[in-house]
């Protein structure tokens, strides 16, 4: 393996802890020594200062010297990574990403992205992820390079977004990425990294980085980098590299430190000088291949899309108290999805609060599989929102004009969950339109409670795997309504047999 040579200067600078260590070390031995041969008659002459002073800077500038080494990691993982074959540095296809996205499960715990998710960001820039293999063609470290919509990226670095809200559309082309100057690092993963090994694989990928954002974004425009910190060993890695904290966690909703790194070609140089030049032991090929991005087949027959449920809010009606409840029934859709079976299965998108028909309209391009209806309704309508600017009233979207614009969305909607009251209805129009293949909706008025109750079990039992019937027949139970709901299926589909994932 090849290094890098530093510059004197940069060695003193970086091994000047040692330094001082050693020339402290040095005048205090002379000390002893002069103490027990001169006795009582040992004086601070100016001629004995300039010694120790002269001593003191002679040795630790050589100490500074021989300690500051192009290292990142002790000298075993340097000895030790030098012997092994080459690594292997390509870009991720569908499979590839898929694996790279179950190593981070356990490390990112909360901020845990699923394959799916994290696939739409690869469809929209398919040069955003990197895979590295080691000499056995294991997968063995892996990261993402995005760039973010100026919106979206102006939020997240304040705190108040977190990854997990990162949609598609969200994503700038790999065209419009190389004009950004804020670039996001993601899905940061090396596969044992607390261990030996993992160390000299960490190594490999930042080198890997490093050779990635010199060929692909070049070095000639300043540039800031983010990486959010999940673990120990993060956190340690970026604070060795350099990176600072732009954001503390307790000021962030996904609570974890966001660190900052100012890309030039001079900190570029920099931080390869850190790591060492590994170009002999890897390669790095980042152009883009259709190898592995086939469409898998199973059982199940997976749609084209990711199954992706888009949580819709209308008007609520009545009490401050009641208008709280739409959070709350979101956030117990998302619970019951993460502690599901098949949570990677499906993708919750941003929820549409305070729906209006224009933002209604919109939904479709978040390619919902299931949509579900939030708020106030009657046997015929759904209660929206009328923005006027100044005034907002209270509209209606009666069951035509709902099945007039689900008709239209390009990628149909399978399923539609009505959680209002007496939408029962609404229901039978939309499956008899076929405009869905089922619909749930509630016959009667429909308790807050009872209606987070009821959807918290039935997203719990659609992401274990249970047929629709099934599902809805359990959460029935668990919430205790009076009475049940709805389910309606269009001709030729049975309730019993319609698995989401």
């Amino acid at each position: 393996m090849r290094k890098l040579p530093l510059g004197p200067l940069i060695r003193v600078q970086r091994g000047w802890k040692a330094g001082l260590a050693a020339g402290a070390a040095t005048v205090g031995f002379g000390r002893t020594v002069l103490a027990f041969t001169s006795a009582a008659d040992l004086h601070f002459t100016p001629q004995v200062l300039v010694i120790a002073a002269s001593s003191f800077l002679l040795v630790g500038v050589v100490a500074a010297y021989v300690h500051g080494r192009s290292k990142l990691f002790p000298d075993v993982f340097v000895d030790e990574i030098g012997s092994e074959p080459s690594f292997r540095a390509e870009l991720c296809n569908a499979v590839a990403l898929h694996e790279a996205c179950d190593l981070t499960r356990e490390s990112y715990r909360h901020e845990y992205v699923g394959h799916q998710v994290a696939e739409q960001w690869r469809i929209k820039n398919p040069r955003a992820f990197v895979q590295i293999k080691a000499p056995d063609n294991r997968l063995c470290a892996a990261f993402g390079v995005l760039a973010l919509r100026e919106s979206f990226m102006d939020q997240f670095i304040k705190g108040r977004v977190c990854d997990t809200e990162l949609g598609g559309d969200d994503i700038y082309s790999w065209a419009e990425s190389t004009k950004c100057l804020r670039i996001y690092l993601s899905g940061v993963v090396v596969l044992g990294p607390s261990t030996i090994p993992g160390s000299k694989r960490a190594r490999v990928m930042m080198w890997v980085m490093l050779e990635y954002m010199r060929q692909l974004y070049g070095l000639k425009t300043h540039r800031q980098l983010y990486a959010v910190a999940v673990t120990k060993e993060s956190i340690r890695l970026m604070t060795d590299l350099g990176f600072v904290v732009e954001t503390p966690a307790a000021g962030r909703a996904d609570k974890c430190d966001l660190y900052r790194y100012d890309l030039t070609e001079a900190s570029w140089r920099t931080l390869l000088c850190r790591v060492g030049d590994l170009s002999p032991m890897c390669s790095c090929n980042f152009e883009p291949s259709n190898h592995g991005d086939a469409p898998r087949t199973s059982v199940l027959q997976e749609p084209e899309f990711p199954k992706t449920i888009l949580f819709v809010a209308g008007d609520r009606g009545g009490s401050q108290r009641n208008q709280l409840q739409i959070p709350r029934e979101f956030a117990s859709i998302q619970e019951a999805l993460r502690s599901s079976k098949h949570r990677d299965a499906f993708l919750v998108a941003p929820p549409i609060l305070a729906a209006t028909r224009q933002t209604l309209v919109e939904a479709y391009r978040h390619r919902p599989l299931i949509l579900h209806f939030s708020g106030h309704g009657d046997n015929r309508s759904l209660s929206f929102i009328f923005d006027q600017g100044l005034v907002v009233n209270q509209t209606q979207i009666f069951a035509e004009q709902l099945a007039a614009i689900l008709r239209n969305f390009p990628n149909p909607v399978r399923l539609c969950v009505l959680n209002t009251c007496e939408s029962a209805a609404i229901a039978r129009h939309l499956v008899d339109e076929r405009v869905v293949e089922a619909a749930v909706g509630w016959p009667a008025k429909l308790a807050d409670a009872t209606a987070i109750t009821f959807c918290k079990t039935l997203y719990e039992c659609l992401g274990d795997g249970l047929a629709l019937s099934n599902s809805v027949n359990l959460a029935t139970q668990s919430c205790g309504a009076n009475e049940a709901p709805i389910v309606c299926t269009a001709e030729g589909v049975d309730g019993d047999t319609i698995i989401y994932v």
